[in-house]
């Protein structure tokens, strides 16, 4: 049987082994949860700066429809740009 031809477990059968092993959610530690979203197909590295892209669409939706920009989430682009600036740096 060459590698191609091998059967992927279906989504259900995967994440009944993935609690098996793991255990209940309640009690991954950051890196089963990143292996459980790798599994799933997303890169958990990169999840802030997917939410930042977020934010800022989001701000500037409001923004060029003059709408009111809660502080709250002015609050969170700020936490975002601080926190993900070092590893833009890192990279650059």
């Amino acid at each position: 049987m060459t590698e191609d031809s091998t059967k992927q477990p279906n989504p259900r059968s995967l994440t009944k082994l993935l609690f098996l092993l793991l255990g209940p959610e309640e009690q991954w530690d950051d890196d089963k949860v990143a292996l459980a979203l790798e599994l799933g197909g997303l890169d958990s590295s990169q999840s802030g700066s997917r939410l930042k892209q977020v934010v800022d669409k989001i701000i500037a939706e409001k923004t060029a429809q003059g709408e009111e920009i809660k502080l709250s989430l002015l609050e969170v682009q700020s936490l975002l740009n601080k926190r993900l600036k070092p590893q833009r740096e890192r990279k650059g």
